[in-house]
């Protein structure tokens, strides 16, 4: 029997639950989980299964095995390192001292230090304990994730930021990140079919359609750093289908062309119904729908008030005419949307936390 070892992924600050839930679907099976908060899920799985994970899961930026965790002292880069260390003297470990190591240490809040301080730092208690150091092509990646007074040690399993996408080429100044585009796709949770009105350069039915159909992101890209240490047989490994029917909407033609593209490259080009359709015209190429989720276009410099006010209109008036079920978006504005959209009932919200940005996701009924 496998044994079980403490495992850990990055996914959106905000979204840990709705990343469980689809660790526990592609696992298929219930899994012990520790912690799920700061952006970071812990649970306990076997190597067989972190491996699945890494290469099913759509809502993860990183993942590996968990050395350990702690709260450190964000003005003193000795005593944070000093912490970082202590954690990975106390993890039973059988590294080769000559296979070749890294340390790579990201950061997000405010901190009296910066990354590379403590990569530096990190990396010379491992070159006086004998460590061969490898920047370039490691065997061994220890990540070190700082999140405000949160610090999280790891040995890395991927070897490569898991929210990256083959497919997404032609992408606009709209485009979010995969993990964002396929958590908003596990919120609104399809049965039946799955509309996207405002699909921009598609990433969010691309997403929708790997999920219904069981694909991997990284199926064209089966490249992992575990691989160098752990046998996985990527064609042996299956997901449960979702089963639901994926469709695709936008009014401008640039958008469309663009998204189909970006299909044809992550291969669910035929797994998609494309459709050139502004919020208005939904209704004659839907007779009803069951679920549909959006990025929501916003007012700003270029996008008038006016001009969003009126889409947004025209998607609540075909919501009222073909929807029958939830409407779920992600926004960075939600007051205009809102106020548009008097009569509709919020019946779930998540805020998720980026570097950056701060999203919102609504989930919708109409009263």
């Amino acid at each position: 029997m496998e044994k079980s070892i403490t495992a850990f992924v990055r996914t959106v600050r905000g979204g840990e639950q709705l990343c469980f839930e689809e660790l526990e679907d592609i696992a298929q099976t219930k899994l012990s989980c520790s912690c799920a908060e700061n952006g970071f899920v812990i649970f306990g799985a076997t190597k067989s299964v972190l491996a699945k994970i890494i290469y099913f899961s759509q809502t993860i930026y990183a993942a590996g095995e968990l050395i350990g965790s702690k709260n450190i002292n964000t003005g003193d880069v000795e005593e944070t390192v000093s912490t970082i260390i202590d954690l990975v003297k106390a993890h039973p470990h059988a590294i080769d001292k000559s296979a070749g190591m890294r340390v790579t240490c990201h950061r997000r809040g405010e901190h009296a230090y910066n990354s590379q301080d403590v990569e530096r730092r990190s990396g010379e208690f491992f070159h006086e304990a004998g460590f061969t150091i490898e920047l370039n092509k490691p065997a061994y990646n220890i990540l070190i994730f700082l999140e405000e007074e949160f610090c999280l040690v790891g040995f890395d399993w991927a070897g490569r930021e898991l929210d990256k996408r083959a497919y997404r080429i032609f992408t606009s100044a709209r485009s979010i990140k995969a993990p964002i585009c396929a958590l908003t796709v596990q919120f609104a949770k399809p049965k039946k079919d799955f509309v996207d009105p405002f699909g921009g350069d598609g990433s969010i039915a691309i997403e929708a359609a790997l999920q219904a159909n069981a694909k991997s992101p990284h199926e064209y890209q089966p490249e992992f750093l575990f691989q160098k240490w752990f046998t996985f047989d990527f064609a042996a490994a299956k997901r449960k289908k979702k089963g639901f029917a994926v469709s695709y909407a936008d009014g401008q033609i640039r958008h469309l062309l663009s998204a189909k593209k970006n299909a044809k490259i992550g291969g669910v080009h035929d797994l998609i119904n494309f459709a050139k359709a502004d919020p208005s015209w939904l209704d004659t190429r839907f007779e009803k729908v069951t679920c549909m989720a959006t990025h929501l276009i916003e007012p700003g410099k270029t996008t008038p008030e006016k001009f969003v006010r009126k889409l947004y209109e025209d998607l609540k008036d075909t919501c009222n005419m073909i929807l029958k079920g939830p409407l779920c978006v992600i926004t960075t504005k939600k007051e205009l949307f809102l106020e548009v959209f008097s009569g509709y009932a919020i019946t779930e919200e998540l805020t998720l936390q980026t570097k950056h940005q701060t999203f919102y996701l609504l989930k919708l009924l109409r009263q």
